[in-house]
């Protein structure tokens, strides 16, 4: 799917460029959208999971105060300790779970590369294997697929970026005004 999203940018650069320098441009411009996302992104993760280990324990006293005083036994700060016992098997296991994903997704980044770099050439190999008056339909009908599948991932794309705009400008502006209410 990537492929198919993609290959009509590189086609579009292949006007002005030669395939190889157009597939360069978008893949550099995708790892540069990665690495900003995550510029971005990994900094305030790990001072929200800073601060949130820092102020776990008052967090959870407030909720023991607050479901005592509704009449609710709750016993939040001894389950807070057996939680910290068993958090390093735990974190092992998230470990793994995460170098699995970068391994897939470097998998999938290379494949999509390779296909852009030679996925004209395999699929008319691949059409070979056909019988000459299937060879025509099929292509048709491959191309035709893949022209559906990449619009529909570009604008998936396309939804998403707009959906993450909208979200980070409705909460700046909430931000910014429940500050003046909750700064002396």
């Amino acid at each position: 799917m990537l492929v198919a999203t993609f290959n009509p940018w590189v086609r579009r650069l292949q006007q002005r460029v030669n395939r190889r320098w157009a597939i360069t441009m978008v893949v550099s411009l995708l790892l540069t959208a990665a690495a900003l996302l995550a510029a971005v992104m990994i900094p305030v993760l790990v001072r929200q999971a800073h601060q949130l280990a820092a102020n776990l324990p008052t967090y959870l006293a407030s909720a023991e105060d607050g479901a005592r005083s509704a009449g609710i036994p709750f016993k939040l700060q001894a389950f807070s300790q057996q939680w910290t016992d068993r958090v390093t098997p735990v974190l092992v296991d998230y470990s793994l779970w995460f170098f699995n994903g970068v391994v897939g997704a470097t998998t999938i980044f290379v494949l999509t590369i390779y296909l852009l770099i030679e996925g004209p050439q395999v699929a008319a190999n691949l059409l070979l294997i056909l019988p000459r008056p299937e060879r025509l339909p099929v292509h048709r009908a491959v191309t035709e697929i893949g022209g559906q599948v990449g619009a529909y991932m570009r604008g998936q794309f396309l939804m998403a970026g707009w959906a993450g705009l909208f979200s980070f400008i409705v909460l700046y502006i909430w931000a910014s005004r429940s500050r003046r209410y909750w700064e002396p």
